[in-house]
């Protein structure tokens, strides 16, 4: 399971979110949260978007290891 580590930021995707409306509302609640942050979180998004949805190409591998190390590199500002 891949997740991002927004879960210790006290924001817990509401059971009607989907995975784009989740992450604007996380992002909008970061106001300490640099542009630069905010678009890493937007990007890994997108990422977990196309692998979620997308039927699977000869690029899914390689795009699941990227997103697992924009991952694991994301720092977020503490609540």
């Amino acid at each position: 399971v891949v997740s991002l580590p927004i879960s210790r930021l006290a924001m817990p995707r509401r059971p009607w979110e989907g995975p784009q409306a989740y992450v604007d509302r996380v992002c909008a609640s970061l106001p300490q949260a640099t542009a630069e942050q905010a678009g890493e979180i937007r990007d890994i998004a997108a990422l977990f978007i196309r692998l979620r949805y997308a039927p699977p190409d000869e690029s899914t591998t390689h795009l699941l290891r990227q997103m697992k190390q924009r991952i694991a590199r994301l720092s977020l500002p503490k609540p």
